[in-house]
């Protein structure tokens, strides 16, 4: 592998660094933009893609068993207070038509015992 001897000469001189150690941090440059530091980098990032997606998966997995047992259970609540509800209605709508019957009985007996009242008088 060649050394870039510009970079070399760089770090030699601006960093004060030794020969040895100008030269090795040159060759980590240089290969630090080699097709095979670059391949290494896209498949860390594709192993790590593949970790995220599995890890969204799982998240995504939890949280539809999640929603699945709290919308069974509001379903539940729902039909329960739709039955509450639709038996009080009920309830409240015979009591009015009872009522209702009973002031029209009245009001006839209290017609008659008018009328009565004014014919025998």
């Amino acid at each position: 592998m060649t050394v870039n001897y510009e970079l070399y000469q760089q770090l030699k001189s601006k960093l004060h660094l030794s020969d040895t150690d100008a030269k090795e941090l040159a060759d980590a440059i240089t290969n630090a933009n080699s097709e095979e530091y670059k391949s290494n980098i896209k498949n860390d990032f594709e192993r790590l893609e593949e970790r995220m997606s599995m890890k969204f998966e799982n998240i995504e997995q939890k949280f539809t068993g999640q929603l699945q047992a709290l919308d069974q259970k509001f379903s539940t609540q729902l039909e329960s207070l739709e039955h509450k509800l639709e038996s009080k209605f009920r309830s409240h709508i015979y009591t009015v038509g009872l009522i209702q019957f009973l002031l029209i009985v009245g009001s006839i007996i209290g017609i008659m015992s008018f009328m009565l009242s004014h014919i025998k008088g």
